[in-house]
């Protein structure tokens, strides 16, 4: 008994083993057999162009054990006494719907090969289809091939190509001839990559100077606005308003509202793949407002300032339209023939439309 024991014990890891071994795509798949007319006197199938396999006629239900939906074809063929055996009809399985789709003739896997515009681009998207309708599949620039599994050569590929992950270009329409094997451009972009962004943003920063600015800190948020240029779409066009609290470390007054306005210019680089870089310079005015009661009453004042910021801000997508960003800046501010420094961190949202 303890021999026999330990042998069905072997048999059940050899089995365990066995299907560990089986692909991850091929799977047991049920078809349901539909006759064309009464007359069918006779149902039989094949796999992937293999031996023909036998059907009870009456029976309505196909078992396929193991069948690949990757690459397995079912072929169906039916026999008719008047027309002996008619037509092979062709099915793959679409996992994604989960039913059966028929194949027309000479439809199957095709590949598209794909470059960039320019050493910008960095990402594409693409969808098969009458027209797009916003079901996107992505892949980077490093790939060479967009792999194509049952092409229908009746419908478009449609491509964009973006640089930033968040602007895309129009799209570029393809048709894929299935006599000659290669594909034509049937409609192309009107309009290049420039890119609209709008994004809101936390800041603080910290003073040089603590005596003479009269406040230690800052901090608030802001409005940041970017726009690429068309003859360099990694170049941008740089726009900020931003407004501050700083609480006072003077007597004669409690806080400071620091406001400020500039307009620059940044470069964006391509760090790694969900990660940039943007190295920017800007200037602009910086206006300081405060209550003090330098003269023994209240007094509402302004103190306008002139401000020369450098940055370095790092970028990374959360959706096809919105990314994140966080960074360090530090702003010069010029009054007269006075100076005084502020550095501090941003980080923000944003989107692209």
């Amino acid at each position: 008994m303890g021999l026999i024991r330990w042998r069905v014990f072997h048999a059940l890891v050899f089995c365990l083993l066995l299907a560990q071994l089986q692909p991850l795509c091929a799977k047991d798949q049920h078809f349901r057999l539909v006759q064309n007319d009464d007359g069918v006197s006779a149902i039989r199938y094949r796999i992937a162009g293999g031996d023909w396999i036998d059907v009870d006629v009456h029976q309505k239900l196909l078992r396929l054990a193991d069948f690949d939906a990757e690459t397995d074809v079912l072929g169906i063929q039916q026999y008719s006494s008047t027309s002996a055996w008619g037509p092979v009809y062709d099915y793959r399985y679409d996992e994604n719907l989960k039913t059966w789709v028929g194949i027309k003739e000479g439809q199957r896997t095709v590949r598209f090969s794909i470059s960039k515009a320019d050493d910008s681009i960095i990402a594409f998207r693409y969808q098969v289809g009458v027209q797009p309708d916003g079901q996107w599949s992505y892949i980077s620039a490093d790939e060479a091939f967009i792999t194509l599994p049952w092409f229908d050569s009746d419908l478009t590929l449609f491509v964009q190509q973006t640089w930033d992950r968040l602007n895309y270009s129009d799209s570029y329409a393809y048709r894929y001839n299935q006599q000659t094997q290669t594909w034509a451009m049937v409609d192309k972009p009107k309009q290049s990559i420039e890119s609209y962004t709008i994004g809101l943003f936390a800041t603080a920063a910290k003073t040089s100077s603590d005596i003479e600015h009269l406040y230690q800190f800052s901090y608030g948020g802001g409005l940041q606005g970017a726009m690429s240029f068309p003859f360099n779409r990694r170049l941008l066009l740089l726009m900020q308003a931003d407004a501050q609290y700083a609480p006072s470390n003077n007597i004669w007054t409690d806080s400071f509202v620091i406001l400020g306005g500039t307009l620059g210019l940044g470069y964006r680089y391509q760090v790694a793949k969900n990660l940039q870089m943007v190295p920017a310079v800007s200037y602009g005015l910086l206006a300081h407002y405060s209550e003090n009661t330098c003269s023994g009453t209240p007094e509402k004042t302004w103190f306008i300032a002139q401000q020369a910021s450098a940055s370095l801000r790092f970028e990374f997508p959360l959706l096809q339209s919105m990314l994140a960003f966080a960074g360090l800046h530090a702003t010069l501010m010029i009054e007269k023939e006075e100076f005084g420094l502020l550095y501090g961190t941003t980080a923000g949202i944003q989107m692209a439309w």
